[in-house]
């Protein structure tokens, strides 16, 4: 097939107009100041003014929400014709107008543009879910369930996966099947964890004298329910098989980091598959303090880390950088009394301070780990110009010190401001997932 991928940036300017144009029409419609019939105006202004740079109407033209999207409809679409991705946002400029139409119960309208927005943007499950939902804002509960049947064929990612069981929980609560509703709304929950979900199940355990206290039910009763009223479980295998494909077969696509994790990941939320995990386990055997690394941060190669880290008394667990070039290191001291965790902070400070080190700021920290409640002694620490933030705990009786460099712009006593920033999120949600065998 004769695939070409074009980005339609003739006039950067425009298209920047035509993004300002679709931020003004959603904050009309979602905004405080609602007013749907100015956000029509301003979706027809950018129809006329996106036609200057592309024609909608072209049946090559497509929207794509990632390169993975536009691969694998390479991969699908067998016709003969090229395939041009345009960067130009249709397929939001309809979704609007049809959530409008939608609003107004003008369903039938609401229904033409979204068959538009399917065209235009096919692996975007966005429009289906709407059509669905355009039959269950009229109560055709029938419909409903058959448009979301039809959604299934075409899924490659988890979160549409767990919408449709979703879709088809709210289905069968109409029907008062609320049992099997329960055990689909189980099922969503394990390839995304939501909200609506939870909200719902605790809505049918209302309903069933909370049969089930709140929790989910037993993942084995739920398989069985699907299996009875023949509801597959997991994405069409010949979807996964396709994504695990191309992942396999084209390595100068996965050369691409951005590609391959994008890849990565939609491959493990479908298939759980520990290959394609967003992170990989590092265990120091000494301590046996675990920590989970995301797949885009990079390590320092052994020999690197042997010719920086040559203190005895200090051991790396790890070192690397993340994904925005921010330095992470995790260190394993020496072994502590089970409360010695004060007093083994208190003498690193010590010997910091010997070194010139600048001392801007010390606190504690509770944090809930995978092995229950953790408390950390933390500092931020300025040296050369630059600024880590320490926090050291005991695991299975050994300090251990976890540290990334943070921003010298952010005022370090606007609190909010400062944990707020991108490393130290990083290092909190890093910290969230250690654990001590």
């Amino acid at each position: 097939m004769n695939e070409q991928k074009t980005f339609h940036h003739k006039d950067d300017e425009k298209l920047n107009q035509l993004h300002a144009l679709l931020n003004d029409a959603r904050n009309m419609i979602f905004g405080e100041n609602r007013n749907l019939q100015r956000a029509k105006n301003k979706i027809q202004e950018f129809m006329n003014e996106a036609s200057e740079l592309a024609n909608k109407d072209d049946p090559n033209l497509y929207n794509f929400d990632s390169a993975i999207d536009f691969i694998l409809y390479s991969k699908i679409n067998k016709s003969k014709t090229k395939t041009v991705w345009c960067s130009i946002p249709f397929y939001v400029a309809y979704s609007f107008l049809a959530y409008i139409y939608n609003e107004e119960k003008n369903y039938d309208e609401a229904l033409k543009i979204l068959d538009k927005q399917i065209r235009i943007a096919p692996l975007n499950l966005d429009g289906y879910f709407e059509r669905a939902e355009t039959f269950k804002m009229q109560k055709k509960w029938e419909q409903f369930k058959e448009e979301t049947q039809k959604i299934y064929p075409l899924i490659y990612d988890a979160s549409d996966l767990a919408r449709f069981y979703r879709n088809l929980g709210y289905y069968y609560i109409e029907q008062n099947h609320l049992d099997f509703a329960y055990a689909l709304y189980t099922v969503s929950i394990y390839f995304e964890e939501n909200n609506n979900a939870f909200q719902e199940m605790m809505y049918i355990d209302q309903k069933l004298g909370e049969k089930y206290k709140g929790k989910i039910m037993d993942p084995g009763k739920a398989l069985k329910w699907l299996e009875q009223n023949h509801i597959p479980f997991g994405a069409p295998q010949e979807n996964i098989d396709l994504l695990i494909s191309i992942y396999a077969n084209s390595p100068e696509l996965m050369a691409n980091l951005e590609i391959e994790q994008s890849l990565a990941n939609k491959i493990y939320g479908l298939t759980k598959d520990d290959r394609f995990a967003p992170y990989y386990e590092v265990s120091d055997r000494i301590s046996n303090c675990v920590v989970m690394i995301p797949r885009n941060w990079s390590e320092l190669k052994p020999e690197v880390i042997k010719e920086k880290f040559n203190n005895p008394n200090e051991h790396p667990i790890f070192a690397g950088f993340t994904d925005t070039d921010a330095f992470l290191l995790v260190l394993r001291y020496e072994k502590c009394s089970p409360d010695g965790l004060d007093q083994a902070y208190q003498s690193k400070i010590e010997s910091l301070k010997k070194e010139n080190v600048k001392i801007l700021r010390e606190s504690m920290l509770d944090l809930h780990i995978k092995n229950g409640i953790k408390r950390f002694n933390c500092v931020l620490l300025e040296a050369n110009g630059m600024r880590f933030y320490y926090c050291f705990t005991l695991i299975n009786h050994f300090l251990i010190s976890f540290s990334i460099n943070v921003s010298t712009e952010i005022d370090f006593n606007d609190l909010e401001k400062f944990n707020n920033q991108k490393n130290m999120t990083d290092l909190i949600h890093f910290l969230s997932m250690i654990s001590e065998s």
